[in-house]
């Protein structure tokens, strides 16, 4: 609630291990119904920690299917 009374907040980063889902794809939906009001409002940019790629052979899928990335803008190949 504290970051949502912030009028001055207009985006954030992400800097990984959002969920801690480990690979476990309820938890990242609990996540995401928990961010949904703060997501819905504000500019996101989030970056794969640990927990979002090598944990049970994750491998980026579960977190690439929920945050698209501009990779085209920056001239990256993929997203």
């Amino acid at each position: 609630d504290h970051v949502l009374s912030d009028p001055t907040m207009e985006h954030v980063l992400f800097a990984g291990d959002l969920s801690y889902a480990d690979g476990y794809n309820p938890r990242w939906d609990t996540w995401g119904r928990m961010m949904e009001d703060f997501t819905a409002s504000h500019a996101i940019m989030s970056c794969p920690g640990n927990h979002e790629s090598t944990v049970r052979h994750e491998n980026f899928v579960a977190f690439q299917n929920r945050f698209r990335m501009p990779y085209k803008e920056s001239g990256g190949t993929e997203g």
